[in-house]
């Protein structure tokens, strides 16, 4: 986890400037004792001043107030803080196409027997609608696939279908599933009474069409399909494509066998069926999904339907939701198993370009996810529940969650990104904040111990500065940010770029060389202008610009350090709070930090003081910074304090 390498960072320049002040200490006296005691007022300031141990308790109030609020808005819920780095880093996304459909709205809109369309069922001959709901009610049985249940459920109320004299008359058995198995469900259906036997089949309609060598017409005649009748089919099929409609076919075959023996003339029942007839669904996506695909592409996210529907479903599906688009001229759609049998450069090849890969199997989604981690991806996969199992049970480290996400819709899996993204902004906020807040500390008291032979900021005080500002600090910057678009509409955050950007470099060593140029002013001058009590003031002030810096902290790519500032109580509260705290440890109990209270005039100079750091802050942010990371610049040498 790269915030405990920072820790560890922060602790070993801390322990070399102490190590530093140690040596420099011993050349004051020649007593051995006053050489102690004289190394240990110098340099234990030093080491309290840049205490990193809040880093790690940053991190877990960061985690523990968004993963509260990823619950509560049925998000996701992270395994382990380190995961939040990988959810803000999130550049692919696979989802099943039921996350992005509404439950229950696909809906028959279109029905054609022979080549005519049929508004009522009453049109068409008793012993067709019978075949129909026979064919629907035995392949509902068995098959899974998303269109079945919209067939179904219009096979009730549009054909009168009745679901328990069917399972009375006749008895079903499996013999394809298209989404497992091929490209169409089939069924066997065996009379109780007879034993007579019809093989039904469904699925896409070119794929039902190819198989039919005969057609019903309206009166339940059967016909020879000859090549201009399957022409005039075939414009059927495409007529649906254009208006966004999914094309489905259903098709029988009589077979003269027993039960027991249905698997000797399987082969024969998938070639020279009778066509019953053209269904068209159409499918309705969330109303949420659009907004979601619209994010992801702000944010750098691709989307990738992976799915075992089959393929003119899915492509219907992702014109509607937006996955495919008009200007999208690169994007490719592909069957799992075209996918499945490329060369592996192949894949790796193609694979950023994949928008739809329909008749998937679980492992084709294994495979896909693999290439785009191949090509660097972070990748977030929905998944089917069955599918999802296997992921979390495997010990293949490429498919261990990293987060479990309650549901499998798109748009709870974009906040769930976005949640990431909030959490290892709220983490930078800190880091940013503290390491001002050392840097500062350390500085001031470095020179003051060469200069003047003693610290100007005890170890007790630094302790108190460590306590409000390393805990209460820590939560009010935690709970700072929600996800909201802002956090979508910059890249997604590279897990190789440093922990500590450019932007924050330049606004915290602005801040730190603020702070520790007035307050050694104060040091040395401050006499001149206030009179006594210059150490309060130097405590003091550094506590409040510290406050003020909070704010600046808040927004570390805005310049604007009041955004959004009215929907955070709790930052408020805990501003005041510090203040408030701060004021009873000057005014009640100076002697204890060894101090001496201040009067109105001097607080006043300490809280302009604090103040200036927002304009400075303003400022500096108009100083552009390269992106490249500023170690990268001076590629002989190597500071690992600047990278990852």
């Amino acid at each position: 986890m790269r915030l405990d390498g920072l820790k560890s960072k922060i602790s070993n320049v801390r322990n070399a400037l102490a190590m530093l002040t140690a040596l420099y200490s011993t050349g004051g006296t020649s007593d051995v004792t006053n050489k102690v005691v004289e190394v240990f007022q110098h340099t234990l300031p030093i080491l309290v001043s840049a205490i990193p141990e809040a880093l790690p308790l940053a991190g877990f109030l960061t985690l523990f107030f968004s993963t509260k609020l990823m619950l509560k808005e049925r998000a996701s819920l992270v395994l382990r803080f380190s995961n939040c780095e990988t959810l803000g880093s999130v550049t692919a996304v696979c989802t099943n196409i039921r996350g992005l459909l509404a439950p229950d709205q696909m809906t028959v809109k279109e029905f054609w027997v022979d080549t005519n369309p049929v508004d009522e069922a009453a049109s068409i001959a008793r012993d067709v609608v019978g075949r129909l709901c026979q064919c629907i009610w035995s392949t509902n049985r068995i098959n899974t696939a998303i269109e079945q249940p919209a067939l179904f459920s219009w096979a009730v109320t549009a054909l009168g279908m009745d679901s328990d004299d069917m399972g009375m008359t006749c008895n079903a058995l499996r013999l394809k599933d298209f989404a497992v198995e091929g490209m169409c469900c089939g069924a066997l259906t065996v009379d109780r009474a007879t034993d007579a036997g019809l093989a039904h089949w469904n699925g896409p309609a070119d794929e039902v069409l190819a198989r039919c060598s005969k057609y019903v017409s309206a009166d339940g005649e059967e016909h020879e399909l000859g090549a201009e009748k399957r022409r005039k089919f075939e414009k059927i099929i495409s007529d649906m494509a254009e208006t966004n409609l999914c094309s489905f076919a259903l098709a029988f075959r009589q077979v003269e066998s027993e039960l027991s023996e249905t698997r000797s003339w399987l082969q024969d029942a998938e070639r020279d069926l009778t066509l019953l007839c053209l269904v068209g669904l159409k499918e309705s996506c969330r109303p949420e999904v659009k907004d979601a695909i619209e994010v992801c592409a702000m944010a750098g996210v691709s989307v990738k339907m992976v799915t075992s529907c089959i393929t003119a479903t899915a492509q219907v599906v992702a014109k509607e939701c937006g996955i495919l688009s008009r200007d999208d001229t690169d994007g490719i759609i592909m069957e799992g198993q075209e996918f499945r049998v490329m060369p592996p450069d192949r894949q790796r090849e193609i694979v950023d370009r994949i928008r739809v890969m329909s008749r998937s199997r679980p492992m084709d989604r294994r495979l896909l996810v693999k290439r785009l981690k191949d090509r660097g991806h972070v990748v977030a996969d929905t998944g089917d529940d069955a599918i999802w199992n296997r992921l979390d049970q495997s010990s293949n480290e490429d498919f261990q969650p990293y987060a479990i996400i309650i549901n499998r819709i798109l748009d709870t899996v974009v906040r769930a990104a976005g949640w990431g993204r909030c959490v290892y902004t709220n983490i930078q906020k800190f880091i940013q904040f503290q390491l001002t807040c050392n840097i500062a500390a350390v500085v001031i008291n470095l020179v003051s111990a060469v200069i003047k032979g003693k610290v100007l900021l005890t170890s007790v005080q630094l302790l108190w500065v460590s306590l409000i500002f390393e805990t209460m600090g820590a939560l009010a910057l935690a709970t700072d940010s929600r996800p909201v678009k802002e956090l979508m509409r910059h890249p997604p955050f590279s897990q190789t770029a440093p922990l500590i950007s450019n932007a924050m470099w330049r606004d915290l060593t602005a801040q730190a060389a603020f702070q520790v140029a007035v307050l050694l002013w104060i040091a040395y001058g401050g006499r001149h202008f206030f009179g006594t009590g210059e150490n309060a003031m130097i405590f003091n002030a550094f506590v409040l610009c510290q406050v003020f810096n909070e704010f600046n902290a808040r927004t570390n790519d805005q310049k604007n350090i009041f955004a959004g500032l009215h929907r955070n109580w709790i930052f408020l509260a805990i501003v005041t709070a510090t203040l408030a705290l701060q004021v009873l440890m000057v005014e009640v109990l100076a002697k204890f930090i060894g101090t001496q209270r201040l009067s109105r005039e001097q607080w006043g100079v300490c809280g302009v003081i604090g103040i200036m750091s927002w304009p400075i802050a303003l400022v500096v942010k108009f100083i552009p910074v390269p992106v490249k990371p500023f170690h990268e610049f001076l590629p002989k040498f190597r500071f690992g304090f600047f990278s990852r």
